[in-house]
């Protein structure tokens, strides 16, 4: 399609009131339309140095395009007239450069070749490249133009044309901020099929610039699962920290992308070959709450007994009981140490927070009930002592409770009637609690009961002393 220049009037009605600007050019409303169009190029020149061409390349937006009217290859590339073309290349036009305005005013000089891509023809394009064009020094530009249009064909046109591999690739057409690769410049349009193409062509994934994550982790960050695919197809290497222990892996993690998690794992990354200190893929997933990738970590990646445990220790502490019970199926037990510090375990940490989920979990999945606790108490003798029924109840309905087991002669039975806990003391009478046997049958509970003046239950007591005696 034709595009037309811009007249003065659009140009001086773009702001209102009159800039500064705007009223020189009106000034030049007397003079002829030649004199004009040199005195306005002149002036854009002078005044828009500081834009960035680079900057409008990454935004087709920005492109409105207007070849300067005295060079007969840009207009012929206008009109799409390609006879025209051809017989203007023949006439040594084929590399001749002209001034370019854009939409923002600004003039680069181009040559056909690059204003054909910037006008997204791919077959005036392969034409011109074809009858000797030259492409060199313009190439990082055409081909992050192409990349910004999302053609793939005017992308392998480019790279194949100047055997564009890594190095070129990798490197930043302008030294401006932010400072896109072409790889880069892919990512952020959402192209997997150009961003798969450089990676072929050795465009780096983990390529790290001032002010950007790398292309793969703001892949990641966008939620593109796409392009995160297309970029780790031909990857060798997906452990590479952009930051201090932050891996493409520990990224997607923290961003809470189960299918791009996925992909990585899938892929054979491994975060614990890079990364120090006491965070893991499995710990950051704790931290971030991310019940569907704690178990795709546990599933697909191998962790150690203390990760599990220190994740564990984590999921506890934010009361995340489905990601600890998760957790405790897979390995995590009650004889793990949860806290190296003060050597508590797992049942430790559950029964101070009295997650009586987490405590039927462990249990369930064979933990023992009577493993004596930091503190030298047993599991149930500390639930008496603070008068947590619930996980007392949790605690009485395992196979392998030890209901006589207490500490020197402070039995759980005694430690219920010193608490007047009447439910706890009736839940170990019917459990079948020592001193009440049959043939074992003490007096000194009872008389323990009377001396605290806990008559209800010394009324319980002795119905089960007599219960047993018939």
């Amino acid at each position: 399609m034709t595009r037309l220049a811009p007249t003065l009037s659009t140009i001086t009605s773009a702001s209102t009131p009159l800039s500064v600007e705007s009223q020189a050019y009106s000034k030049l409303a007397a003079v002829t339309p030649v004199v004009r169009q040199q005195m306005i190029v002149s002036t854009l020149l002078d005044t828009m140095k500081s834009v960035s061409f680079h900057n409008l390349i990454a935004d087709t937006a920005a492109w409105f395009t207007h070849s300067n009217e005295s060079n007969p290859m840009m207009k012929a590339i206008d009109q799409d007239n390609h006879h025209k073309i051809d017989q203007l290349a023949s006439q040594g036009y084929l590399n001749q450069k002209a001034k370019v305005v854009l939409k923002n005013k600004a003039v680069h000089k181009m040559s056909p070749l690059l204003y054909a891509v910037m006008e997204n023809r791919t077959k005036t394009v392969e034409n011109l490249l074809r009858k000797g064009a030259k492409l060199e020094s313009e190439a990082p530009k055409a081909l992050m133009a192409s990349i910004a249009h999302k053609n793939l064909a005017m992308v392998k046109l480019i790279c194949e044309h100047v055997h564009a591999h890594g190095d070129f690739l990798n490197k930043h057409p302008e030294m401006s901020s932010p400072k896109l690769s072409p790889l880069l410049l892919a990512v952020k349009k959402g192209i997997p099929s150009i961003a798969e193409y450089l990676v072929k062509r050795g465009a780096d994934i983990h390529q790290f610039t001032f002010g950007e994550p790398t292309p793969l982790c703001v892949a990641i960050k966008s939620k593109n699962e796409r392009v995160v695919k297309a970029l780790i197809a031909h990857a060798d290497d997906l452990d590479v920290a952009f930051k201090e222990n932050i891996t493409p892996l520990m990224f997607a993690i923290e961003h809470g992308n189960k299918n791009i998690v996925k992909l990585l794992l899938d892929k054979g990354a491994d975060s614990f070959r890079v990364i120090k200190g006491d965070c893991s893929p499995l710990i950051l997933a704790v931290q971030q709450n991310k019940l569907d990738i704690v178990k795709l970590i546990l599933d697909k990646m191998s962790t150690s007994d203390e990760d599990k445990n220190i994740a564990l220790s984590e999921a506890m502490l934010s009361r995340q009981d489905s990601i600890a019970e998760t957790l405790i199926k897979k390995g995590a037990g009650i004889s793990q140490i949860g806290n190296s510090i003060e050597h508590e375990t797992v049942l430790d940490t559950a029964l101070q927070d009295q997650n009586t989920k987490v405590i039927k979990s462990l249990i369930d999945q064979g933990g023992d009930p009577n493993q004596k606790l930091h503190n030298g108490m047993t599991p149930l003798l500390y639930t008496i002592f603070n008068n947590d029924i619930e996980s007392f109840k949790v605690l009485m309905n395992s196979k392998y409770i030890n209901i006589d087991d207490g500490v020197d002669d402070l039995t759980p039975l005694n430690t219920a009637i010193g608490k007047n806990n009447r439910e706890m003391v009736q839940l170990l009478i019917e459990k079948g609690v020592k001193d009440l046997k049959p043939g074992q049958i003490s007096n000194a509970p009872l008389e323990f009961a009377l001396t605290l003046g806990h008559t209800k239950i010394a009324n319980l007591l002795c119905e089960a002393m007599i219960s047993h005696h018939k």
